[in-house]
């Protein structure tokens, strides 16, 4: 981990506490939020990248899961990505995968930081900071759901049939060919973690990306059949968004109860 950190302290001096191996730093604590959108479309989505086998992470978990339990405008949506590269450190985290990392590498070459660090969240896709810094976290949901958002995405007809997805989809002409991105996700789960840097802690998870697929909105209308990636655990919410070419998050929509 200590590769991670010396890449992150050199490019970003407010990061110094944050992501040390041994780090306890959650941040301040805020007010709950109490944001009431601008219009029906104003929103802000987290992205949470983390890893069971970071002892960095937990504080940053407990704050999405805080956050989600907070949310009472649904104007939030949470995803927590799991890595694999901290596996190497004596656990293999249940939920990481591989493309999650490639993921993660998308936005360090969008933010040039330097190197990809846990537990980093991203913001609507347009900004980061580190997972478990409360406040700076509070501040840019503040921020994005506060900015007025003309973005329209309406999702019908959805219905799950075994590894089969079908839906239609009606955008806005502002949205024409950007990515569709469709998470499937696990609400919440603990986890008993029995070696690495977290051995021996019991570990909650929130919204946890089990896999996601993406379909390009070449059209305003449309109806999409699409494969959902084999999995051992259940989903139980899909969260649609959307994103450009520089990954900026355009519009968000969840569905529960699976």
């Amino acid at each position: 981990m200590k590769n991670a950190i010396f890449a992150l302290l050199f490019c970003f001096g407010l990061f110094q506490m944050a992501c040390s191996q041994n780090s306890k730093t959650t941040g301040k604590k805020n007010e709950p939020l109490a944001i009431k959108p601008l219009s029906q479309n104003s929103f802000a989505i987290v992205q949470l990248f983390t890893s069971q086998g970071c002892s960095s992470c937990p504080p940053a978990d407990e704050l999405l899961r805080k956050l989600k339990d907070e949310n009472t405008a649904r104007n939030l949506f949470v995803l927590s990505y799991h890595v694999d590269y901290w596996n190497r450190l004596g656990w293999k985290d249940v939920f990481s995968k591989e493309k999650f990392t490639k993921k993660q590498y998308s936005y360090e070459n969008k933010f040039k930081y330097g190197s990809v660090y846990t537990p980093q969240a991203v913001v609507n896709g347009a900004e980061h900071t580190v997972g478990s810094s409360e406040r700076e976290v509070k501040n840019l949901i503040k921020k994005y759901q506060n900015l007025e958002n003309n973005n329209s995405l309406n999702i019908t007809d959805l219905k799950i049939d075994g590894e089969n997805i079908t839906f239609k989809y009606k955008i806005s002409t502002s949205l024409l060919n950007q990515n569709l991105m469709i998470a499937f996700v696990k609400n919440e789960q603990e986890t008993s973690v029995k070696r690495g840097e977290n051995g021996g802690r019991k570990l909650i998870s929130t919204n946890i990306v089990l896999s996601e697929i993406s379909e390009i909105l070449d059209t305003e209308s449309k109806s999409v059949s699409a494969k959902i990636e084999k999995n051992d655990i259940k989903f139980t919410d899909i969260i649609f968004y959307t994103q450009d070419k520089n990954l900026n998050i355009s519009v968000a929509k969840q569905f529960s109860d699976f």
